[in-house]
């Protein structure tokens, strides 16, 4: 049987690998036909951790191996005058020549050296930069060491950094890459905790005349100003998310006072300049919604993903948000049905952002859908009365033919909405998530195995599950709830 497979050309035995991704290590040792066409295969992304050298030891004991990889991820670098340190500049590092992309989660007192390892890279495409560690101002973050680059994430440099040094750095940066696509930047700096950066001042540090071919643009905890000049720069724009954005208006002399916006006209000028200038997005991540917003994704068609964190009124107040809310699911919804792969809508209060019966219509017109997370009022999972809003999501899910996965969460009680007890919602929390699990695991018609739910129907099965917000999660509307599939042992496919 091994000897007829190692007849086949290394273009079938690597089809054949591929399906064995659990094996390829063991694969790999068991013969050298197999080593030759597994190796690219292993070592096309490869993880560095400081923490367990092991894999650190094997590039460096193997001078070809370190120029099979493309995509590196390098954690926990310390100081440069450790053993392990020293043997990733001087050994493994000049061998990387092929690296594409690195995402780099760095000690605050080894970002020095670390940039000059991914100067040396002269592929180089796509880095993402975390700094870890706490105290004191970090060493400057020379971020014009780097070449050209497609891709630029940078996280949490500015708690500890200089923002005018890094405002320069990344200006300059940008101007040097002509063929940028995608800008993620995140300053982990509140605007209740201080004065964050600001978008604008990055942006003004670029010769007014570069034009840039920016089509991805995430922002978060960034002073931002948007305004037509900002629009006609970043007019290939496709994909936007902003998080956690306050009003910001530079002061260009310090003796008078800058006019600065409020919250809702800030969100209100958004969303009318990249209508009037006729930006049309096809992905859109925001947690600030007003009825301009509603206007201009109603101006148009299109729309892959859609990502709404935090689904309130603006100024927080019940009766408008429901009015929003109905606008959204019943007028604006429908025309991005047809191409709608990804719906996340996290109703932040227990009210008419929540799905209910009376949008299952809407949301049944998405036959596109891939993913989508909705929350659920808690007052409509009612197994007794026969209208539960989690078995009448389900009848909906059955009918979206590409549907994988689908997260149910709750919202915040309204009596709660501005005055939150997190004790208080936590112990809710777990309640309502295990009314959900119930309300999944005894529909009818459906056989959903535990745990992890993945609901069966005649016509396919998805993934159904929800998140116990009490379990890591501090707020409702937290970023990062999307990882609680990883609980599951695998993604069904129908």
């Amino acid at each position: 049987m091994i000897t007829n497979i190692l007849s086949l050309p290394n273009e079938v035995i690597e089809i054949i690998c591929n399906e064995l991704k659990g094996s390829r290590k063991c694969l790999r040792l068991l013969c050298t036909r197999f080593n030759e066409v597994l190796q690219p295969i292993l070592f096309f992304h490869v993880t560095i951790d400081f923490q367990r050298p092991s894999t650190l030891r094997d590039l460096a004991a193997n001078s070809e191996l370190p120029m099979l990889i493309q995509h590196l991820d390098v954690k926990g670098i310390l100081d440069r005058d450790t053993n392990m340190s020293d043997l990733f500049l001087s050994v493994v590092v000049p061998q990387l020549v092929n690296v594409r992309k690195v995402i780099g989660t760095f000690h605050e007192i080894s970002s020095e050296y670390f940039l000059d390892c991914l100067a040396n890279m002269q592929r180089l495409e796509d880095v993402t930069l975390e700094v870890i560690g706490h105290g004191g101002c970090i060493p400057n973050i020379k971020l014009s060491r780097l070449r050209p680059l497609q891709r630029i994430s940078l996280s949490k440099i500015w708690e500890r950094q200089s923002t005018l040094v890094l405002q320069d750095d990344i200006s300059f940066l940008i101007s040097l890459s002509p063929d940028l696509q995608c800008l993620e930047l995140d300053s982990g700096i509140h605007h209740s905790e201080g004065m964050a950066p600001s978008f604008n001042d990055i942006l003004d540090r670029i010769n007014e005349e570069k034009l840039l071919q920016i089509t991805r643009l995430r922002l978060q905890c960034f002073g931002v100003q948007w305004n037509k000049s900002i629009t006609t720069r970043l007019f290939s724009l496709t994909s936007l998310t902003l998080l956690d954005i306050y009003p910001y208006a530079p002061v260009k002399n310090p003796m008078d006072e800058a006019e600065v916006l409020s919250p809702l006209h800030m969100n209100e000028a958004l969303w009318k300049t990249l209508q009037l200038e006729g930006i049309i997005l096809r992905e859109l991540v925001t947690d600030e919604i007003c009825e301009v917003f509603l206007d201009y994704i109603a101006s148009y068609s299109g729309l892959i993903k859609l990502v709404l964190t935090r689904a309130t009124a603006h100024n927080g107040d019940a009766v408008a948000a429901d009015t929003l809310a109905e606008t959204f699911y019943f007028q604006v919804l429908p025309l991005h049905a047809d191409s709608l792969e990804i719906l996340d809508i996290r109703g932040a209060y227990e009210r008419k952002w929540c799905y209910g019966y009376h949008y299952s219509d809407s949301l049944r017109q998405c036959r596109r859908l891939n993913r989508t997370c909705l929350s659920i009022y808690p007052q409509d999972i009612n197994q007794r009365v026969g209208e539960d809003a989690i078995w009448s999501l389900l009848e909906v899910a059955e009918k979206l033919p590409l549907l994988e996965h689908l997260y149910i969460l709750q919202a915040c009680p309204e009596e709660e909405r501005g005055v939150l007890n997190y004790n208080w919602w936590n112990h809710r929390s777990s309640l309502v998530s295990d009314a959900i699990e119930r309300s999944i695991r005894y529909a009818p018609k459906f056989t959903p195995p535990c745990p992890g739910f993945a609901v069966i129907t005649q016509t396919h099965r998805f993934l159904a599950s929800t998140y116990s917000l009490s379990k890591g999660m501090r707020r409702p509307w937290f970023q990062g709830f999307f990882a609680s599939h990883f609980r599951f042992p695998a993604l069904l496919h129908h």
